[in-house]
């Protein structure tokens, strides 16, 4: 199931089923041991495999699978609070739907990528072979909370994201998982979007390809008017 936890009640999961009522679990999930690439694919010259610590080091950041909702009231009183998607990009053509819920479902996110340094903007996320468009690159977890409870109306945030639920956002400042290293480009240039799914009662933000993404080209997102105009600045990559 998508699960969706709370940071004052971390063992207990919630989702929904198809006639709204909540399901728990209160059993342990454990995550199984993984190993993050860096700076390359196997075989490079700088590749190198990280466990969860060594990246959450090197990202400021502390790794999580699914979305943490800031508190268990928050997540309880979701379902009343949600609403329709305007203003997400519709899924690619070419994108298999029941593929990306299962890989929300298994908090999986695609092999073929790896984080690495970048000239401009401190780490990005990169394509490790050939992604067709339409390819599920994997869910923006983090922080689900209150917009009205950003310091300086999440001007200071450079990992807020729009969740579809009135003043609700999601946050991967300082809990999120290897999506919040995804740059910005404008329009066009951008090779991925961000799509609402409706899954298990509850929407997630998945992360997927717009266009071909050629082996080592760093994935790309366009952040938004708005997300510039609340900073006040140009368009530009920011230090993830």
């Amino acid at each position: 199931r998508a699960w969706i936890s709370a940071l004052d009640d971390p063992k207990r999961r919630s989702c929904w089923d198809a006639e709204g009522r909540r399901v728990c679990d209160t059993g342990y999930l454990e995550q199984p041991a993984r190993c993050f690439y860096y700076g390359g694919m196997p075989g490079h010259a700088r590749h190198e495999c990280l466990s969860a610590e060594a990246l959450e080091e090197r990202l400021s950041c502390e790794l999580v699978h699914h979305l943490v909702g800031s508190s268990s009231s928050l997540v309880r009183g979701l379902p009343l609070r949600l609403f329709p998607t305007e203003g997400f990009a519709d899924l690619p053509e070419g994108t298999d739907l029941p593929a990306a819920e299962a890989a929300i479902r298994a908090a999986r996110t695609c092999e073929s990528l790896y984080v690495g340094p970048t000239e401009n903007a401190g780490h990005g996320l990169f394509a490790g072979e050939a992604l067709a468009a339409g390819c599920f690159i994997g869910e923006y977890v983090g922080l689900l909370m209150e917009t009205s409870s950003l310091e300086d109306g999440g001007r200071r945030d450079e990992y807020v994201c729009a969740y579809p639920g009135h003043g609700l956002c999601v946050s991967s400042a300082h809990i999120g998982g290897v999506t919040r290293t995804i740059n910005h480009a404008p329009g066009h240039a951008a090779n991925v979007a961000i799509a609402s799914l409706f899954v298990d009662g509850a929407f997630h933000l998945a992360v997927v390809t717009r266009a071909t993404v050629e082996a080592g080209a760093q994935l790309l997102l366009d952040y938004g008017a708005g997300f510039w105009a609340a900073r006040h600045a140009e368009p530009s990559k920011l230090s993830c």
